[in-house]
């Protein structure tokens, strides 16, 4: 990859969203540009506080320290503009991208029934609940009143962010295995008994915060179940895994960290060259007040569109000299 690289800070209001038991209410992040001959590509360097294993102040030094980078987060966006080019260089670079996706409903949203009920009137082929923030009995209350206010064509996934021990997920899985779930993601504190967890319930699970704790080539002899993999590029920090278990079949969900604008429209290419018929997890771009860009994905008829080239807001850049 050649051309001169670029860094911009920036920091973006959302949505207030709760993860890791915080609120999250801005997203700061580094965007690395690369100008080569005619074409300028973009790429989102955005550590998510409470998951990611470096911080924001991390990356700025990894940047400031010269490539090899080690933060996941900016070996990803490197590794991003490499992969743009190859589109570019291969003439794949599309106009606009556009892939499906599922909605994201909050079980601390105000009114998450009412959501659900307009998203049975909506294209949205997926929808993903998050759990495990109540007591079970409100979470087995409120997933079996969200299944039953979607269409029976619309899936339902549901993702607990290992809030559970083995027996409160069973009783979890157990008492909703009358419906018709997609997958749970992480439901338990200790993943080491998810293939427990469906022996005993039968629900299909997903692997999220998983694939980042156990090498790439030794999931699917251990979790041989696993119905996805919620892919998360920026904190996997490279495409070589994705790569990999697209080799081995593996149903890959394609998902945001709550990066920017940049970020996702990124992500969305990634899906479309990697899993395009699967609803991905880039619903997060409605949680953005204010984007980076000016050409903003938007989300039509259960889709993402991205339209290319990105057009950015400078006034909303400070360059990392």
């Amino acid at each position: 990859m050649s051309g001169s690289l670029q860094a911009f800070c920036y920091r973006i209001p959302l949505r207030p969203v709760v993860m890791a038991g915080q609120t999250l209410q801005e997203r700061s992040g580094i965007l690395l540009r690369q100008q080569i001959g005619s074409e300028i590509f973009w790429a989102d360097a955005a550590p998510l506080p409470g998951f990611s294993d470096e911080t924001l102040s991390d990356a700025i030094d990894d940047f400031h320290a010269g490539p090899p980078f080690q933060t996941a987060a900016l070996q990803f966006a490197q590794e991003m503009l490499a992969f743009q080019q190859m589109l570019s260089v291969n003439s794949d670079s599309p106009v606009s991208v556009s892939v499906p996706i599922n909605a994201l409903l909050t079980s601390d949203s105000q009114n998450p029934l009412d959501s659900a009920a307009e998203l049975a009137e909506s294209s949205y082929r997926s929808v993903k609940l998050k759990v495990g923030r109540h007591s079970l009995e409100t979470d087995i209350d409120l997933v079996r009143t969200v299944r039953n206010h979607l269409r029976q064509d619309q899936s339902l996934r549901l993702d607990a962010n290992r809030s559970w021990t083995l027996s409160q997920a069973i009783r979890f899985g157990q008492a909703i295995s009358d419906l018709s779930i997609e997958y749970i993601e992480e439901p338990l504190a200790d993943p080491a008994n998810l293939e427990t967890f469906f022996a005993e319930t039968r629900m299909p699970y997903a692997l999220d915060e998983t694939l980042r704790e156990i090498s790439c080539e030794n999931l699917t002899a251990t979790f041989p179940r696993a119905a996805a993999f919620i892919v998360k590029p920026t904190l996997l920090g490279s495409l070589r895994p994705i790569r990999q278990w697209v080799s081995d079949g593996r149903t890959l969900v394609i998902s945001s960290a709550f990066e920017s604008g940049v970020g996702i429209a990124c992500l969305a290419q990634i899906a479309q060259r990697f899993a395009p018929t699967t609803p991905c997890g880039l619903d997060t771009i409605r949680w953005i007040k204010q984007d980076v860009l000016r050409n903003s994905p938007t989300v039509n008829y259960g889709s993402l569109q991205c339209d290319h080239p990105l057009s950015l807001r400078t006034d909303l850049l400070q360059e990392l000299t």
